[in-house]
């Protein structure tokens, strides 16, 4: 089983892959892992504001310069990502929220020693 990096809370859950893995991920599947983290706006927003051209953001794929209609096109998914999940539900943003959360706790568990001891029993 990989070992999951625990990282900081606000940060994507493409981060808890290192990029070589998160990379070679069909895109399909990057896709939903984006659609489901709780930072997609910001990263859409990020990818917008700085210009980048390549690679997953926001669970829309971004084809590179060589062509510019496909790049438009996929900024223009960018946008309406923003538009779209900015205004979910707080149910929507709060499961966001705990998958996040989840993933963060099984990253902290996987680096600490194991303890015999059943989750929430008292030291």
């Amino acid at each position: 089983m990989p070992t999951i990096a625990p990282i900081q809370p606000g940060t994507g859950l493409c981060q808890y892959d290192t990029p070589e893995v998160w990379c070679r991920r069909p895109k399909a599947e990057a896709a939903r892992i984006c659609r489901n983290c709780p930072i997609i706006v910001a990263c859409a927003t990020n990818a917008l504001e700085s210009g980048v051209t390549d690679g997953m953001w926001a669970s829309v794929w971004l084809p590179g310069t060589r062509s510019a209609k496909p790049l438009a096109a996929a900024r223009d998914q960018l946008r309406t990502v923003v538009a779209d999940y900015s205004q979910r539900s707080p149910a929507a943003q709060d499961h966001c929220l705990e998958l996040h959360r989840a993933l963060h706790f099984a990253a902290q568990r996987s680096r600490s020693p194991r303890s015999s001891k059943p989750l929430g029993e008292a030291s």
